[in-house]
């Protein structure tokens, strides 16, 4: 396949804040679907090419933290809570 070379051995490999736990599940394109646990308690899938070039690094809690951050620094007292 194209794009990043995949790692045999991703279970058990963290990236950012996932764990990933499984990757024997295939899209029906034939991309590898990892399921991970997140360090908030959450789990979750995504391929694992989105995990090794970093544009999974968490649930989304992670946005989530970040938009409440903001909201603090910018002053944004109605940000919607999830």
């Amino acid at each position: 396949m194209w794009g990043v070379p995949l790692d045999p051995q991703i279970v058990g490999k963290r990236f950012g804040r996932v764990v990933v736990i499984s990757d024997h599940l295939r899209t029906r394109y034939g991309h590898v679907l990892c399921e991970f646990d997140c360090d908030c308690g959450n789990r979750g899938l995504a391929t694992a090419s989105c995990l090794h070039r970093g544009a999974v690094v968490s649930c989304g809690c992670k946005k989530v933290e970040r938009f409440r951050e903001l909201g603090r620094i910018w002053g944004l007292k109605h940000l919607r809570r999830t």
